[in-house]
Formats: C-alpha cells, sequence, structure tokens
C-alpha cells in the first residue's frame, strides 16, 4: 500500500515491505537503484522469524515505529495467514534456516533497475539471492525530466533513442566546453561515441542541458542505441587529472573482480596535504585479509593509470600523492544514506 512510503523511519519502512512481500507472490521487482533490493535481500535474514510471526497472526509487530494512522491503514489489509507462514518455515528449514528469494518467490520473473554507471557493481551480487534464471531488464535511460531511451533486450544497459517522446540534440563530449561546439541530431551520431544530451520536452523544457553524457553502442534500424555514462560535472581534478566518476566505476569494478572482493559500497575522494591524494572508502560484503586490500588498493591505482593518462602523468610526476584505502564497518554507508535523506 502507497502508505508504507509515507514511513519516515526506514527501519519500519523496509521491515513493512518485507513482511507484506514475504506473504505475496511476487512476479516482478521494479525501483531503479539495484542497492535497495540487495539491501531488502539482506534484511530478510534479520527480520524473517518476526515477520513470518506476523503473517501467522495477521498483524504488524510493534516494535516497528510507525505512526497510529498508517498502522491503522496496513493492518486493514492484513489477516491471519498460517498456511503461508508454514511454507516459509519449510522453506528455510531446507535451505538450513536460511529464506532466499529464489525460493520464497516461485513466480519471479523480472527485475528492472538500472544496470549501468555507478549501479553496476551491485548487479553480480543479485544472482545470489535470484539464481541465474530470472530476466534483469534495465530500466533504460530515465530521469525526471524525460524518458530517453527504451530497453529492448535484457543484455547489457542500452535502450533505443526514445525518438517519438522528445526532440534530442547531441554535443560530442569532447566540444563541450568549445565556443564553436556542435549541436548534431540523432541522424548524426556515431556508434562508440559519447556526447551530452540536449533536451526539449513536451512538458515545456527547451533545449535544456540535463548535464548527461550517453554512449552510443549501436543502432536500431535507424535510431541509436544509447547508455547512460555519467553526469558530465562528475569529474575531480586537482593538478590537471580529471578523473571521471566511470574511470573510477571501472577502476574499482575491475579491481575486485581480480582479487574476489565483494563490495557493498564505495566512495573517492580527494585527501588534501602537502601533496593531494585520492581516498577510496569501501564497505565490504566479506571479509578480506589485510594483503588482499592491500591488493584491492594496488589494482585500482593499475587501473586508473590505464584508464587515464593524466592521472598516470601526474602519479609519476609526484602531483599526487598514492592513493589510500579506508575500510568502513558493515551497515556505515546506510546509515549515512539515511542520515542524508
Amino acid at each position: 500500500p502507497y502508505e508504507v512510503f509515507e514511513i519516515p523511519d526506514y527501519e519500519a519502512k523496509y521491515y513493512c515491505i518485507l513482511r507484506i512481500a514475504m506473504e505475496s507472490d511476487i512476479s516482478t521487482i521494479a525501483t531503479l537503484n539495484p542497492s535497495t533490493i540487495l539491501l531488502l535481500c539482506q534484511k530478510i535474514e534479520k527480520v524473517k522469524d518476526e515477520a513470518i510471526e506476523d503473517i501467522r497472526r495477521g498483524t504488524l509487530t510493534n516494535r516497528v515505529n510507525i505512526s497510529g494512522e498508517i498502522r491503522k491503514k496496513i493492518e486493514s489489509r492484513l489477516k491471519p495467514n498460517p498456511k503461508r507462514a508454514d511454507e516459509l518455515l519449510e522453506i528455510a528449514r531446507k535451505r538450513g534456516g536460511e529464506l532466499l528469494p529464489i525460493d520464497m518467490w516461485p513466480s519471479l520473473e523480472l527485475i528492472e533497475c538500472w544496470k549501468g554507471g555507478s549501479v553496476g557493481v551491485y548487479i553480480s551480487h543479485l544472482v545470489k539471492y535470484f539464481g541465474d534464471k530470472v530476466a534483469v531488464r534495465d530500466f533504460g535511460y530515465l530521469s525526471s525530466e524525460a524518458r530517453a531511451s527504451i530497453p529492448v533486450c535484457d543484455t547489457g544497459c542500452c535502450g533505443a533513442l526514445a525518438i517519438t517522446s522528445n526532440f534530442y540534440e547531441f554535443v560530442p563530449r569532447c566540444e563541450m566546453e568549445r565556443q564553436d561546439r556542435r549541436f548534431l541530431l540523432a541522424h548524426q551520431l556515431n556508434a562508440g561515441e559519447e556526447y551530452y544530451v540536449i533536451l526539449t520536452t513536451p512538458g515545456g523544457l527547451y533545449r535544456y542541458n540535463i548535464d548527461d553524457i550517453i554512449r552510443v553502442t549501436g543502432f536500431y534500424n535507424n535510431t541509436p542505441i544509447i547508455e547512460f555514462v555519467q553526469k558530465g560535472s562528475i569529474v575531480s581534478s586537482v593538478t590537471g587529472e580529471k578523473v571521471y566518476e566511470m574511470q573510477i566505476n571501472e577502476a574499482v569494478n575491475k579491481a575486485a573482480e581480480l582479487i574476489g572482493a565483494d563490495l557493498q559500497f564505495y566512495s573517492a575522494f580527494v585527501e588534501w596535504g602537502s601533496i593531494p591524494r585520492y581516498a577510496f572508502l569501501v564497505e565490504f560484503m566479506n571479509d578480506l585479509s589485510r594483503e588482499n586490500k592491500v591488493a584491492l588498493l594496488k589494482h585500482i591505482e593499475s587501473e586508473l593509470v590505464k584508464l587515464n593518462v593524466e592521472y598516470d602523468v601526474k602519479r609519476r610526476s609526484q602531483r599526487l600523492g598514492s592513493p589510500v584505502l579506508k575500510v568502513v564497518p558493515q551497515g556505515a554507508f546506510e546509515a549515512y544514506r539515511s542520515k542524508r535523506v
């Protein structure tokens, strides 16, 4: 019910979502950020006993912080369901006490979420909870301003440009800061190249620079197939190195893959000093030895050097110091995100 989304306490909100979902026959899960799906999956283990008892009795535990009016609206939809409670207990028993979505929702056929940009790190972790048979379809290039692409397959995060919804102009990425930059139309784009998007929409935006960079990966008939790369303004440059978000994403993800590290979340920032350096805040899903943490940092550095020649030059010329890895405890990023929200 919509009222669940009006609950200000995030722990209470997550509990209500899971308590209701665990009783239901779910066929699709849709949310923009896959980290939300992973977060809910991780919380199943913590709440399953209480949620199963609530399902059995048709109740909503008083432990969660929910206002009386919202609680009343949610509880009006609940009924005792001992059959489902017993089913969930049996499902967990067969897994040695663990309750996984793949067992709990056998009718699940589709997960819809973003798959590219900075959220790609989460996609590989969905297999643990949903197996490899459930289709994962990208939401497409979508914002509050416009829907700009329509995915036509489950692989990757590309979609055909939504040419019937908006009018688009494109500025080649390398020309955006130039006075003589070109404004190209959809039929003038080239596969493999990146562009800034300038939007004109039926909602009233006229030649609006949304500050998004997209990449053309091919064509569907004559229509460009595009994927979101990053926000144009997300670049860090303290000595001229121009490190972009997508380079950080690629370097961290590749490094994690090389040593088998499961990352819950990561963030990079400049740490100022007599010689500035990049710091990487990382929250791990699994325990890593000190040796592997050191190896992760070395691989990040190595990948950044490959991806960004200016970063390589600034490191070798000692204008940038050695990067540092800072490990935060599990749950730290979710606590930070909740605080910011």
